[in-house]
């Protein structure tokens, strides 16, 4: 009997036509607990990877199919003996078992973005937000912040989309992180985040149906690794930075305070650098501000208050709500090295601006 793969046929090596896959996506249910933000982008990956076989998921199927095995070792001899892309359609092709290999592949995913934060915890300090240790990450049901299912990305080299869908609010805004997406391929693996709820939304949502029903724990091979850093040592790294990066923004805003009182720079200057820094990604050193930096600041690097200045120029009232608006969005964005400062406060200066960012 010939083995089924993800649309019905026969598995075979080349990716599916692209021009077959459904290109609506849906979102569907695969598990209430807290391992669903890593349930939904392993089906993500499932669906990419046994349909159009995107490019940029070869390295990351290794990378799985790698650790995987150490986890959960194969059971059988034909398991054994499977290449990567071989291997994911056979564990997917019969739906008994379907839902417990993406249950464990969840684990597996988990597994590769703790380790990724590890490494660089500053990076990813928003995952500590709510004090978690990284013991506490790895474990099966707990729900993590969508700082950590970034890391996976990052480590994976794959895009991923994730939609929050907020309360009173039409429509979702779109986090994009990892790779940049093929747009031929529609490689992207897209997830939704409502109520600290997390679903896969994919192309063919009914393939896993089955997924939520099986709520048991994983049960992988303990793995020798090396001890993850202690939490208090992160959180006192984090601190320290979160102090530099304020320490920084302070010294940034009243630079610029400083320009305007002096009239070294003006309303005009300040809104042409700052429409052309919109959507600037080049130098992101944290995750959570790619998107602005207001709500980084607020959540990670000074959660408890506001941060706020005295305008200490003269000009009338909307001037100065406007001219406050943009020195402190500059300051915020040259602190966490989203811009460059010297370059910044250079075109400030000249008699006339016309900035390019690239």
């Amino acid at each position: 009997m010939a083995e089924v793969s993800f649309f019905g046929s026969t598995p075979r090596k080349n990716s599916f036509p692209i021009s077959a896959i459904p290109q609506k996506r849906a979102s569907i249910n695969v598990g209430e607990k807290g391992d669903c933000g890593y349930r939904a982008i392993a089906c993500g990956i499932i669906e990419n990877l046994c349909t159009n076989n995107p490019p940029g998921h070869q390295q990351a199927l290794t990378k799985i199919y790698e650790l995987h095995r150490e986890l959960f070792p194969p059971k059988d001899m034909k398991e054994k003996a499977l290449a990567p892309l071989a291997w994911i359609n056979h564990m997917v092709a019969d739906p008994k078992s379907r839902a417990k290999f993406i249950r464990d592949l969840a684990f597996t995913l988990r597994q590769i973005s703790v380790d990724e934060v590890g490494v660089n915890p500053g990076k990813y300090c928003g995952a500590f937000v709510n004090n978690i240790s990284l013991e506490q990450m790895r474990k099966y049901d707990t729900w993590v912040d969508k700082t950590v299912l970034a890391a996976l990305a990052d480590s994976l080299a794959i895009p991923l989309k994730i939609h929050l869908v907020e309360t009173n609010k039409k429509g979702a805004r779109v986090l994009s992180y990892g790779k940049k997406e093929y747009p031929e391929y529609n490689d992207a693996v897209v997830i939704q985040l409502q109520a600290d709820h997390y679903t896969p939304k994919l192309r063919k949502a009914s393939y896993f149906e089955m997924v939520a029903a099986n709520q048991l724990a994983p049960t992988p091979e303990a793995v020798a690794k090396k001890p993850d850093p202690e939490l208090n040592a992160i959180l006192e790294d984090i601190g320290q930075n979160r102090k530099n990066i304020q320490n920084l923004y302070e010294t940034n805003l009243g630079i610029l305070t400083g320009m305007l009182v002096e009239e070294q720079t003006d309303k005009e200057k300040l809104l042409t650098v700052y429409i052309a820094t919109i959507g600037h990604n080049a130098h992101n050193n944290y995750v959570g501000v790619e998107h602005g930096s207001q709500d980084f600041f607020n959540n990670v690097v000074k959660p408890a208050e506001a941060i706020s200045t005295q305008m200490r120029f003269t000009t009338d009232q909307r001037d100065r709500v406007v001219l406050g608006e943009l020195i402190h969005a500059l300051a915020r964005d040259i602190s966490v090295g989203r811009l460059d400062k010297d370059f910044i406060f250079a075109e400030l200066e000249q008699p006339s601006v016309k900035l390019s960012m690239r």
